[in-house]
């Protein structure tokens, strides 16, 4: 177990995952920074907040921190940033993968088309959220300000949590590969629900352009085996046992069933080794 945590701390310590994860991280410092000033603007003022303005500048705060920071930055987004960032120090990952790492990382690319589809979808919905939100009355504004500061601080610092969680202390990321229709829950997060949406008007679109099995093999549809190498123990195909990262691996394709806990045990031969990627 020692020895496999050694490797693994010594893949992520790489330029390449430390980029990936840092550029992620840029963006979103680069949102909060902006947002930041309007948020602030109710307790720079220097006049006390009415009681319905404060009620509502905290309550959306607590709001925003659990459903966005919490359940979507700290539970989904941040372990699946990490996780891809490790993918990258394959040789085989591909020279652009690695300049672009930073979009890798957050499923815009090299992932299988459907997390591609949702991914973009989230992009577009921070964008729609954006110019919505600066439309909003100034003291309105303030108050949805206040909760994405809140949410997103959150995120910056679990994104930077579990990069250094796995860098110093070996534990990968607890990555969770399915969607929240998968688990018949709805997020009460305004992005993730605004991504949701347009992912299934999407889905409904080309579903009509080019019909529902065509759309269903396109979606699950493996991006090949030129990232399905384990950087970790090196492996094309190994049991999930034997490699750790295999669930990830297989879920750039497709969802994988949940791996056994990383107890250090190996595969035994009696052991069903995971079917390879097509």
């Amino acid at each position: 177990m020692a020895e496999e945590k050694l490797d693994v701390t010594k893949v992520a310590r790489g330029v390449v995952p430390f980029w990936g994860v840092l550029g992620v991280a840029a963006f979103l410092m680069n949102g909060f920074r902006r947002v930041l000033p309007v948020a602030l603007e109710p307790l720079r003022s220097g006049q006390p907040l009415p009681p319905s303005l404060g009620f509502a500048y905290a309550g959306f705060g607590m709001f925003m921190a659990y459903v966005e920071g919490y359940r979507g930055f700290h539970l989904k987004f941040s372990p699946n940033v990490v996780a891809r960032a490790l993918t990258l120090t394959s040789p085989r990952a591909g020279v652009w993968s690695r300049i672009f790492a930073p979009l890798y990382c957050m499923e815009l690319f090299g992932s299988a088309p459907g997390r591609v589809v949702s991914s973009w979808s989230f992009v577009s919905s921070i964008m729609l959220l954006v110019v919505a939100v600066k439309r909003l009355p100034p003291k309105t504004r303030a108050v949805v300000d206040g909760g994405v500061c809140t949410g997103m601080s959150i995120g910056i610092l679990s994104l930077f949590y579990h990069y250094l969680n796995l860098v110093v202390f070996g534990v990968l990321p607890p990555i969770q590969l399915e969607h929240s229709k998968a688990s018949g829950t709805i997020s009460l997060c305004p992005v993730t629900l605004l991504s949701t949406t347009l992912s299934a008007v999407v889905n409904i679109f080309f579903g009509t352009l080019l019909g529902k099995e065509a759309l269903e093999r396109f979606q699950q549809r493996p991006i090949g085996k030129a990232l399905m190498k384990c950087p970790i123990s090196g492996k094309d195909g190994g049991s999930e046992a034997e490699c750790p990262m295999a669930k990830f691996m297989a879920g750039l394709g497709a969802p994988a069933p949940a791996p056994d806990a990383l107890d250090g045990r190996a595969a035994t031969a009696d052991e069903p080794a995971a079917p390879a990627p097509n």
